[in-house]
């Protein structure tokens, strides 16, 4: 009100708008939630610190001089095609090291819940290189890369491998081993059955479903399919895209990119 009434003396035309009971509710809930760590959980900006021992190492002479710089222009653009995946952005360091830029949702997904290196299988089975990982997160960008960067000293160190992740307290970030399934015998993941039904209605190759179209393929509600999605991103056989915003109201659409080729390996 004060800032107003100098505005309406200095002759400024002034509109105040006081915000509703439901505003004001809702704008303490989230300061609530924030509060806790909670809602940006998974916003959580996440640094992966990507260094090649071979690049490290002295150049031989008896070796191209070109051979450098071919094998970083690959590792470059297959970092950039895994990077996409999850909405990441990279970034070349210098000449042996590159950093990716993600969120921890994104990076959790494409670790299965930090339980593999990113990107490491990928590299050695296309480039036949061996890469270091280090994953590190924190509340700005400095900190996510301080950790990053700590986690990488651990993997140089040779110490466990599932101590490649570092929180955003700067503690090893170890999660909990997968327990077996009981019974008799192995039970088939249930991510697994549902993406296969999805993957034998999908058409013309498309692979990026909503919880609508999952529900009519699946003959299920929305609400049902969003949490078999959901199940899905857990499961490490379906990528989150942003959501699709739109001028009209309501929930924006989410739309998933199922991972297909999962079903050839299991």
């Amino acid at each position: 009100p004060a800032v107003a009434d100098r505005l309406q003396t200095a002759g400024v035309p002034v509109v105040r708008i006081r915000p509703t009971s439901a505003a004001v509710r809702t704008a303490l809930h989230t300061a609530a939630l924030l509060g806790a760590h909670h809602r940006l959980e998974e916003s959580q900006l996440t640094v992966v610190l990507v260094e090649v021992p071979t690049l490290r190492e002295p150049v031989r002479r008896a070796a191209p001089r070109y051979w450098r710089d071919e094998l970083r222009l690959s590792l470059h653009r297959l970092l950039v095609q895994e990077a996409n995946r999850i909405n990441a952005s990279v970034t070349a360091v210098d000449d042996h090291s590159y950093m990716v830029t993600a969120t921890r949702g994104s990076v959790a997904t494409a670790t299965e819940g930090f339980r593999v290196l990113p990107f490491a299988a990928r590299v050695r089975d296309e480039l036949g290189l061996a890469v270091e990982v280090g994953v590190g997160m924190g509340r700005t960008t400095h900190d996510a890369e301080s950790h990053a960067r700590a986690a990488l000293a651990r993997t140089q160190a040779g110490k466990q491998a599932q101590g490649f992740a570092v929180d955003r307290e700067g503690r090893a970030l170890i999660p909990a081993p997968r327990m077996p399934p009981q019974g008799g015998g192995p039970l088939k993941p249930k991510g697994v059955e549902v993406l296969a039904r999805l993957a034998a209605k999908l058409e013309g190759g498309d692979t990026v479903v909503d919880a609508e179209g999952a529900g009519k393929m699946l003959g299920v509600t929305p609400r049902t399919a969003r949490r078999l999605l959901r199940t899905l991103v857990d499961e490490g056989l379906a990528w989150p895209l942003p959501p699709n915003r739109t001028p009209q109201p309501g929930r924006p659409r989410q739309l998933y990119r199922l991972i297909v080729e999962k079903l050839g390996t299991r």
